[in-house]
């Protein structure tokens, strides 16, 4: 038995789509002559080093699935046509395949199918396997497609588990890869499954009007780890929101879905969050444009509701919850960055205004309270010790600040945690959940002198 090179092979109505649990990819399935089912995965030039571990495809946060119409790795819309049958006849056996009416295309063969060319949709798939030498395969690749693309049903469903690399988003692109999400839940003829349409509409507002936030490299390692560990009983609410609607982009993806990026809409205490993926690496330059104009940056994982969510180590909810602890707990500092040039010029033609895109990053040494800037570390602080192999977090505590006439007055001021190191050693991640933690009560008395800075935690 060999497996379809066309499409994943399917038995009489529309049965579960399976996957390998192991590596993820799409398997065929075929009717053994028994009448049993087996499950194969597809030929191709990949090597198998285990056997098929079928599980419905659903159960899989990322799925290893190739365009049924030229084998691309980035399949991103599936489309509907009428039911497709083939029949394969040989000496002295006939095969029946039921390929059915769902087919996987990348956004270069999606384009083809939405237009209607059937002989580029077929070179395209020809060139691109080992099917263009065997006249047999070339022509049965011909009618198939024909055959989608004369019985194509409107409309298309967004494939969302597609197992797309890591695409890093400038903060400058931020503007632009909002503007294509708004564009893309507003877009009546894409489908998405995670979106019942009231919500769909509400969160396109929202996301329209939302602040764009852009998280360093830094500030996204401390949230992934504190993420983890959350305390107990650590709720998000639109209290913890710096506004009630925002973009945040990190810098690497988190857990099995790959987030990359989170929006989230709050109404009336609720707050409605969409779970991001960002897509487009590897792509050729004119497939990415093309996936640029007709999905974006940004292709939509999960939605979540939120009314009191407690979140936990393993929540699509836990990372945002921690990011938005962290700056709420001024351990960070933002910094206005100016979008893209072109995107500017964009904005400007069209009489928008140019949203602001604010890069979030840790907060470095304890601030200067006058001028912002980081306060200097003295040489002469133990010259016979060893500087420091990392950064540690120095918890935030209550201090006498000096003023008044010679500066011989005394008045409370908190000192928000801040890192204890030099700036290109990494954190040491024993103390990096400490910046959770809520503001302690000032203390009820008023001593005559500056209390002394604690030590660093260890």
């Amino acid at each position: 038995m060999t497996a379809s090179p066309i499409a994943p092979h399917r038995l009489g109505g529309p049965p579960t789509e399976m996957a390998c649990a192991t590596c993820g990819r799409i398997l065929n399935t075929y009717r053994t002559p028994g009448g049993g089912v087996a499950h194969l995965h597809p030929t191709g030039p990949r090597d198998y080093d285990h056997r098929p571990a079928p599980v419905p495809a659903d159960q899989l946060t990322a799925v290893a699935r190739d365009c049924d119409f030229c084998s691309n790795p980035y399949p991103i819309l599936s489309i509907r046509s009428g039911p497709v049958h083939a029949v394969t006849i040989g000496e002295d056996t006939q095969t029946s395949h039921n390929f059915g009416d769902t087919w996987a295309a990348c956004i270069s063969c999606a384009r083809l199918v939405d237009a209607g060319k059937a002989a580029p949709l077929v070179r395209r798939a020809l060139d691109r396997t080992s099917w263009a030498t065997d006249a047999i395969a070339a022509r049965a690749v011909q009618r198939i497609h024909a055959t989608v693309l004369a019985t194509r049903r409107p409309g298309a469903t967004l494939i969302t588990t597609t197992d797309w690399p890591h695409t890093p988003i400038p903060a400058a692109t931020m503007p632009k890869a909002r503007d294509a999400a708004v564009k893309l839940l507003r877009a009546d003829a894409t489908t998405l499954t995670m979106f019942e349409a009231p919500v769909r509409r509400a969160m396109a507002d929202g996301l329209d009007q939302a602040h764009l936030y852009a998280v360093d490299d830094e500030l996204t390692d401390l949230a992934r780890h504190a993420a983890t560990d959350l305390p107990a009983g650590t709720t998000l609410t639109a209290a913890d929101l710096p506004v009630p609607h925002g973009l945040l982009r990190w810098a690497q993806p988190h857990g099995p879905h790959r987030v990359s990026a989170a929006s989230w809409t709050s109404t009336n205490g609720e707050i409605t969050i969409i779970t991001y993926r960002a897509l487009g690496a590897r792509l050729p330059p004119e497939a990415l444009q093309h996936l640029r104009e007709d999905i974006g940056w940004l292709l939509p994982v999960t939605t979540i509701h939120v009314s009191q969510h407690t979140a936990t180590a393993g929540d699509e909810v836990a990372l945002l919850t921690a990011t938005l602890l962290l700056i709420a707990q001024r351990c960070t500092e933002i910094l206005e960055t100016e979008p893209d040039q072109r995107i500017a010029r964009a904005y400007r033609r069209s009489r928008r205004p140019l949203p602001a895109v604010r890069l979030v990053q840790l907060r470095g040494r304890a601030a200067h309270p006058r001028t912002g800037q980081p306060a200097p570390v003295p040489a002469s602080a133990a010259p016979d010790r060893p500087a420091p192999n990392v950064r540690r977090w120095v918890s935030g505590f209550w201090r006498q600040q000096p003023y008044g006439p010679e500066r011989s007055l005394r008045r409370w001021r908190y000192v928000f945690a801040y890192l204890r190191g030099p700036d290109t050693a990494p954190i040491a991640a024993s103390t990096t959940v400490r910046v959770l933690g809520k503001i302690p009560p000032r203390p009820a008395s008023q001593p005559t002198a500056p209390r002394r800075e604690p030590s660093v935690p260890g």
